[in-house]
């Protein structure tokens, strides 16, 4: 209503954005006029969306991922790719992307200051 009021929306923007995160500071100069698009850009570059295994929806915990990046042994009947998607029930696939970083990217090892992951 604070943006409806007293925030002009020129380009008939569709959502309003809370520039510095916080939902409840209404402040005409913490908001602005977006598109849908934007706003969830906003919202994962500044850490609002939670992701991996951080979001509700996850399938895995950060414990489960770190397992699968660290036994995986590829081709391995015990350790392998299809054995892995069989014991967490996912497809081969989901697996594959894990081991390529391409999902739970938050998931990291923890490092020591030599650099050797612990």
């Amino acid at each position: 209503m604070v943006a409806e009021t007293f925030i002009p929306n020129p380009d008939s923007l569709p959502e309003v954005n809370h520039i510095s995160g916080i939902k409840f500071d209404c402040s005409v100069s913490n908001l602005e006029w977006v598109t849908t698009a934007a706003n969830h850009q906003h919202a994962r570059k500044n850490g609002l969306i939670k992701t991996g295994a951080d979001s509700s929806r996850a399938k895995f915990t950060a414990e489960q991922i770190l397992e699968i990046r660290d036994t995986c042994i590829l081709g391995d009947k015990e350790y392998g790719i299809r054995p892995l998607a069989k014991k967490y029930g996912v497809g081969r696939s989901t697996i594959k992307r894990i081991l390529q970083g391409k999902t739970y990217k938050n998931v990291e090892q923890d490092v020591d200051n030599s650099g050797e992951k612990s």
